[in-house]
Parts: C-alpha cells; structure tokens; sequence
C-alpha cells in the first residue's frame, strides 16, 4: 500500500522521555489498546481490576482521612509532559486516585494511558490502563489508575497521601498523538459525519456515516498534502452555551462534547479543521509522519470504515 510520508517523525519526543517502564510489563502490557475486538481489551481490563480488588488492600484503612476529589488533567495544558508529582488521593477496586495526573482515561475513541507509578521508596507499580472515576460527583477528567495483576504486595504499601511520580509510556501515548490527529485529517478530507471510532497504539478506525463511494487513492493524496502542509494544531476553549449555539461543529454521531464543565475544549488545525474534542494531539501536522490507508471497507448500507495506520 502506498505511504503517505510526512515531516518530523518522533522528534518531538521530551527530554527524559526514556522508557523507564519494567521490561516485563512493556512486553505484556503494551500492546493493551491494540485489540484485534472490544471484547479482548474488556477482559484485559476486567482482569486488571479483579487482581486489584483481590489483593490484599484494606480500603478504609489506606483512605483513612481522605476521600475522592477531583483529578488535574495535566494532559489537557500539555499533552507532552510525560510524567508529574501526584498525591493518592484515595484507592478503591477500580483503581488508584490522584490529585493530579498525566494519564489520559480512555475516552472519545482513545485509548487510556499505560505506564508507572513510582513511590517514595522506589517501588514501581506498573499501569496496565487508565479510565474515567465514576464516584459521585465525578468529572469527565477525574481519572482511576489501573494496576497490572501480580503486583498485591506492592499495591499493599500504598495508602492516601502517600507521594508518587506518575509516568505515562511515552511511546504508546505518541502514537496516540499522531493517529488521533491524523482521524481529524480524515474529517476534514471526508466531510462525513463520524458513527464511531478508535485510536489505538496501532490503528485510527473511523466509521463513516455516508452511501458515497470512497477513493483510496484520492484520499491518500489529501492526507499526504495536509501532512506535509504542517499545519498547527492547537486548543481552545468556548463556554457550553457556545457550544450549544454551534452544533454544526459537531462531527461525530456516537460521542458527545465534552461538556459539563462550564467550558468544551477544541481542537482547531490551522486552515483545515475545527471540533470539539478532549484527546491528546501532535503540535502540527507535520508530527503525524508516513501513514497508510490499511483498510477500507463497506461496513454497513449507510457506513463506509477506513483504518489508518502509522507507516
């Protein structure tokens, strides 16, 4: 298949953004999000959490004088900062709480982060994925760490208030980046509404809401042009009542705005596309690098499926 081949590709990984991750957990865990179905990362997860909620943590006792609050989503200011300083704030069976974090929780078709939480004493304890809390109360950018199995000794020194260093798996998440930016190439070269999608460490799945027929070749040249382009990509921010007011910014039919907080985060790429959108992006086009058009396929009547995967 052809290659679309971009500008820059991985130079813009950050200072200390070497693998610290445990070998072991890298070759078991990494490869978490690129599931060949849906049904292989739920039982990952599943997994994880029954490990979690088996060990031998006694809740009310690490929690004592502290309960759950709301989550700082670093990754929102800079999708680039890989690691930061967190307190638990509480630990319950899904998972490991933080003040503040790093992690990206699965969410609007992205997979969650994976990596490290490291303590004061140098205990590492691997992140096999991160999803959104679900406690009372919760925002969409309240975070749960959740632990790789086989770790109950481990997960048995923690408590609330203990300090951390949190590090994602800075290679997983690049990828993340560059597919994710490239899925909003995608919407902008085919202007359709969007019935679904995925962005994996391996692949962007797009589910196309049209009965119009798809030229590969076609699409691949747009995309090679946007690419090459550079152009930058960059936030913004507008109130919910703005965003209420501008539903034709809306491009996708099976995930909703990320409103609820007063304001909804976009994602503008200079001359070329604006929506809304909460995911971690590349700087500029140019990031994204060689892409191929690996799939292309009649889903349904209605949709046409494309999949992109980083050449």
């Amino acid at each position: 298949m052809a290659a679309l081949h971009g500008l820059g590709d991985g130079r813009h990984r950050p200072a200390g953004a070497a693998a610290r991750t445990p070998a072991g957990f890298l070759l078991r865990y990494r490869r978490l999000d690129a599931q060949p179905s849906r049904l292989n990362r739920l039982l990952l997860y599943r997994a994880s959490r029954r490990s979690f909620a088996a060990s031998s943590v006694d809740y009310r006792q690490a929690n004592r004088g502290y309960e759950v609050m709301s989550t700082r989503a670093l990754f929102h200011e800079d999708a680039y900062q890989t690691r930061c300083d967190a307190t638990i704030t509480a630990i319950d069976e899904a998972g490991i709480h933080l003040d503040q974090t790093v992690f990206y929780p699965l969410g609007g078709g992205q997979a969650g982060d994976a990596g490290t939480l490291t303590l004061a004493d140098g205990t590492v304890i691997a992140i096999a994925d991160t999803r959104k809390a679900k406690f009372e109360g919760a925002t969409p950018d309240d975070a749960v760490h959740v632990p790789a199995p086989g770790q109950e000794d481990a997960l048995a020194k923690l408590k609330a208030g203990h300090r951390v260093s949190a590090e994602i798996d800075w290679e997983r998440r690049y990828r993340h980046m560059r597919l994710h930016t490239a899925s909003h190439l995608i919407c902008a070269v085919l202007p359709y509404p969007v019935d679904g999608c995925s962005i994996t460490m391996d692949y962007a799945r797009l589910d196309l809401a049209t009965v119009e027929p798809i030229e590969r070749e076609d699409v691949e040249t747009k995309l090679r042009e946007l690419i090459g382009g550079s152009h930058d990509v960059r936030t913004e921010w507008i109130t919910d009542d703005e965003m209420a007011a501008r539903p034709e910014l809306v491009r996708t039919m099976s995930v909703k705005p990320p409103m609820g907080l007063g304001r909804v985060r976009l994602l503008r790429i200079e001359n070329v596309d604006l929506q809304p959108c909460g995911g971690t992006h590349v700087r500029n086009t140019g990031e994204i690098g060689g892409l191929r058009i690996a799939k292309l396929e009649k889903k349904s009547a209605r949709t046409r499926r494309l999949v992109l995967e980083l050449a």
